[in-house]
């Protein structure tokens, strides 16, 4: 028995051909019943829920549309696989889908292309009233194609981005989106809305977006308290505002992860949590692993609504962000309880910034280079700053609790006080109380005030400074003199 994956291959390696060669194909469908597709097919990987391992299958060929097939099915078995050989079909209303429905296609050469000046999503009505609203679960698209065709859109409401997307999930649960090729939607790519423990995986997502006044639309949007969603593995180019964007609008969002995808060229960030208008938090998400380059606007960006909703308890881990606008952050922390770790920041205005000044933050293990205004630019008192490699030839800043300022490979301890030398002495040592992990540190010593009525010339200029990981010595020129002393003030920072 063939498989599915032999039959999608062969498939697309003779379209890639003839697309190469600019030959026109005609497409046929190779099966046309239930028990050729079974034959054909591993369907196995699309059983849901059926434990017997049988599902009920249809050939969208075989009915007047693709929504007839799904209704066809959910009717009689309860859901099933609605299979959507080569072609183009024609959508006209957005395809609605339903508890344990699989729709999925030969590959890519399987089409679904919005008609010309039609109000509608591909996959999913909208959102509001005077839309159908059919929560499900256990839903499956694959191994399709979806072409916005936004040159040819003239939406009623151009401010409606509920509408034109390429999939709207609304109210899905243990759904499932994957190596589906979504192009050229007037708004957005994929919108899980109210939507949980759902994985949005493999597919490549193009030219979304861009037509608008506002140029409203994200690659993928995860909205109204989604939770637990996987976001993998996805390819986005030229989304029209973000990459991914989760909001923080309705209700509360727990647990999603956002990792291993690959977004270049977004008009704004690259991915962002949280909104502007966000009333609710957005707690536990996981960013990991994710490629950014060539955004307008933030790489990766985790900040707080006008209205005070904040994320909580996130971890940006292992992402590379390069080339982000020539104004703004590779990566902008406004959150609390968030720790940014081993990720590659190059090539940004600001590397690294953490923004409000009473947030928990940890900054560690970074390569943090060649941005042209600063490498981590922290605000916050109580961040914590460990082991980040930073460029030591580039101009920058590195700021810790508000106060000092450096330009060194690690954050500056801003350690500083005062000492006296007296009398006869001609040296002072300073003992640190917690030691230096190396000599490699910055002092300034800078002599302030003086007692004694005759001075003797040269106590206030330093020889020399001897340093070590447990304090320094100081020698003047010349000892002060019977009855005087100077006070120096000292400023160690890296």
């Amino acid at each position: 028995m063939k498989t599915f994956k032999s039959v999608l291959l062969i498939s697309i390696s003779v379209i890639s051909i003839l697309v190469f060669k600019g030959i026109g194909m005609a497409v046929t469908n190779p099966a046309t019943t239930s028990t050729q597709l079974a034959d054909d097919m591993d369907i196995n990987q699309y059983s849901l829920l059926n434990v017997k391992g049988i599902m009920a299958i249809r050939n969208a060929a075989e009915f007047s549309s693709i929504q007839a097939a799904i209704d066809d099915v959910y009717s009689s078995d309860g859901g099933g696989l609605v299979y959507v050989p080569p072609g183009t079909y024609t959508i006209n209303t957005g395809i609605v889908l339903k508890d344990n429905i699989a729709l999925v296609g030969a590959g890519w050469s399987s089409i679904l292309k919005l008609a010309n000046n039609t109000n509608a999503n591909v996959i999913g009505s909208g959102i509001g009233p005077g839309y159908e609203f059919v929560p499900a679960k256990n839903v499956v698209v694959a191994n399709l194609q979806i072409d916005g065709n936004k040159s040819n859109q003239s939406p009623t409401d151009p401010y409606d981005d509920s509408l034109f997307l390429g999939i709207l999930f609304n109210g899905m649960t243990d759904a499932r989106i994957e190596n589906v090729y979504i192009h050229d939607t007037y708004y957005g790519g994929i919108s899980l809305f109210q939507s949980h423990n759902s994985v949005v995986k493999g597919n490549l997502i193009v030219d979304v977006s861009g037509m608008s006044q506002l140029g409203l639309g994200c690659a993928i949007e995860i909205d109204f308290g989604a939770s637990h969603n996987r976001i993998i593995g996805n390819r986005i180019h030229n989304s029209g505002d973000h990459g991914i964007w989760m909001t923080s609008q309705g209700a509360a969002a727990y647990g999603n992860i956002i990792a291993d995808n690959i977004i270049t060229s977004s008009r704004l960030r690259g991915i962002s949590i949280g909104s502007e208008q966000g009333t609710t938090t957005i707690n536990r998400t996981i960013i990991a692993n994710n490629q950014i380059s060539g955004c307008g606007d933030i790489g990766i960006c985790i900040f707080e609504s006008l209205y005070g909703a904040r994320a909580y308890d996130t971890i940006v881990t292992g992402n590379l962000v390069l080339n982000s606008s020539a104004t703004t952050e590779g990566i902008y922390v406004l959150a609390v309880n968030t720790i940014v770790q081993s990720n590659i920041v190059r090539s940004n205005y600001q590397g690294i910034r953490v923004g409000l000044t009473d947030t928990d933050t940890i900054v560690s293990d970074n390569i943090v280079l060649d941005n042209t205004n600063a490498q981590i630019y922290n605000l916050a008192a109580r961040t914590v700053l460990s082991g980040n490699k930073e460029d030591t030839t580039t101009p920058g800043l590195t700021v810790k609790g508000l106060v000092g300022l450096s330009s060194g490979q690690t954050a500056a301890k801003n350690l500083r006080d005062s000492f006296t030398i007296s009398n006869s002495n001609t040296t002072g040592t300073v003992t640190f109380g917690t030691a230096e992990s190396d000599t490699s540190y910055y002092l300034t010593v800078t002599p302030t005030t003086y007692t004694g009525t005759s001075l003797v010339a040269g106590s206030n200029r330093i020889k020399s400074v001897s340093k070590t990981t447990t304090g320094f010595t100081v020698t003047l020129e010349t000892a002060p003199g019977t009855g005087n002393s100077r006070t120096f003030d000292w400023h160690l920072f890296r």
